[in-house]
């Protein structure tokens, strides 16, 4: 059990299943309803089950605590608009008392409806003022969000050092797109040991593509990095935690060459030690 309550908007905070859904719990024990469905809705979006459950039902009291003027609650509750419920027109209010309320991710979620005309005519040049608002807030989504404004011109001019400056800001926060992003620069920039870093981090943080691509060469190998065909898989398994199949199909193919034990490992370090065992029983049975 843990012993001290972390921070939801801390995205560097990388907690499995079982330990957010204690952080949701510890923060309605302080009834801090705003922590424990921010939780909720990070578990949902990362793993598959019960999380969008536990939101819905704590919903009546996120909408109570925007009622009685909690800016952060406000904030929520437009995003559970436009995640849940598909209705920008209701988020655009909830929004705008956030932002005046000071609300980091109230700005974010006004330069959302704003840069897509969601709920309201589109305005690219002020949700880009509201990103960079949100983003010097300390706001990983509105820093990785300034950052495309700036590499497609969307309101503001294309540049490229600032595209750089706020892609890698993004990414230092743990935007896991942002780092997969930024590593790819890098390897475009043929700086190879910096955007391995780039993209162990990007798969840590749940990014599929970079976890793709990490197993990948952890099967193949390459000049910097030498074959390790137990990361490879843990690494190719770790991506059923988006419910993405493609990795565990690469999973597959190797685990006939690999010993029972070798894939054991590599179910316990992603976490998916039910999945090792079916590769286990399907190749060797019996070890």
């Amino acid at each position: 059990m843990s012993e001290s309550r972390a921070d939801w908007r801390d995205l560097c905070v990388r907690l499995d299943r079982a330990a957010m859904t204690e952080q949701a719990e510890m923060a309605l024990a302080v009834d801090d309803v705003v922590a424990a469905v921010n939780w909720y809705v990070r578990m949902a979006r990362r793993y598959y089950g019960s999380a969008g459950e536990n939101v819905q039902t704590l919903r009546p009291r996120v909408e109570a605590a925007a009622a009685a003027g909690d800016v952060e609650a406000k904030a929520l509750l437009g995003g559970l608009l436009l995640e849940y419920d598909r209705a920008p027109e209701q988020a655009v209010q909830l929004f705008v008392e956030a932002v005046d309320g000071g609300s980091a991710a109230g700005m974010r979620g006004l330069g959302h409806l704003l840069a897509n005309g969601l709920g309201m005519p589109a305005d690219e040049p002020r949700a880009a003022e509201l990103f960079r608002q949100s983003a010097e807030l300390g706001d990983a989504v509105s820093a990785f969000n300034l950052a495309q404004c700036y590499s497609k011109g969307r309101g503001v001019r294309i540049n490229a050092k600032s595209y750089l400056e706020w892609l890698r800001r993004a990414a230092e926060l743990c935007h896991n797109d942002a780092c997969a992003q930024y590593a790819e620069v890098l390897d475009r920039q043929r700086k190879p040991e910096e955007a391995w870093l780039w993209h162990i981090k990007a798969a840590e943080l749940g990014n599929i593509p970079s976890a793709l691509t990490v197993g990948a060469t952890y099967r193949d190998g390459s000049p910097l990095i030498e074959r390790d065909p137990v990361q490879a898989v843990r690494w190719f398994l770790s991506t059923l935690d988006r419910g993405i199949s493609d990795g565990f199909r690469e999973a597959d193919g190797m685990a006939p060459a690999l010993t029972a034990a070798q894939i054991r490992e590599a179910g316990v370090l992603s976490g998916h030690e039910p999945e090792a065992q079916l590769l286990i029983d399907r190749y060797h049975a019996g070890e």
